[in-house]
C-alpha cells in the first residue's frame, strides 16, 4: 500500500491488482515471467498503459 493505492499479490513477485484508494478503480497488473510489471489492464479488458523503454530502463507509463 502506498499513499493513493493498495496492492493484492499473489503468489508471484509482481502485484495483480492495483486498487485506487479514493476512487475504488481497479487496474489489474500484467508481468513478465521475472515478474516485471509490463502492462496494465482495466476492468473492461482494455489495455490502459505499457512500460516505456529508456536506455535498457523501463520506467512504466500508465495512460491517464
Amino acid at each position: 500500500m502506498d499513499s493513493s493505492n493498495a496492492y493484492i499479490f499473489t503468489t508471484s513477485l509482481a502485484p495483480l491488482e492495483q486498487v485506487n484508494l479514493s476512487s475504488g478503480t481497479v487496474t489489474y497488473l500484467v508481468s513478465d515471467l521475472l515478474g516485471s510489471v509490463r502492462g496494465t489492464v482495466n476492468s473492461s479488458g482494455a489495455l490502459t498503459g505499457t512500460p516505456l523503454t529508456t536506455r535498457g530502463a523501463t520506467p512504466e507509463r500508465q495512460a491517464a
